[in-house]
């Protein structure tokens, strides 16, 4: 499932291919995705950006929710 923050943050609860398939359907550049630090994500930086995720189905969560339930952060954990 793809999350959202308030803050703008999209991540998969997944992997990273959801991830990048999602962003294709925003039209987001894929040099755009963030990967630093291992919080893997791309930035919705306008509300018309969320709002269209939202539409396409992305889930509006808390930033501490999209932390936890983010795939990156489960296989840190294996």
């Amino acid at each position: 499932m793809i999350l959202i923050d308030p803050m703008g943050h999209m991540v998969s609860d997944t992997n990273e291919e959801e991830l990048h398939a999602f962003a294709k359907k925003l039209k987001l550049e894929r040099k755009w995705f963030q990967d630093s630090k291992n919080h893997f994500h791309y930035d919705l930086t306008t509300m018309r950006m969320r709002h269209n995720a939202l539409v396409l189905g992305a889930r509006m969560v808390k930033g501490r929710e999209l932390v936890e339930r983010a795939w990156w952060n489960h296989e840190e954990k294996l």
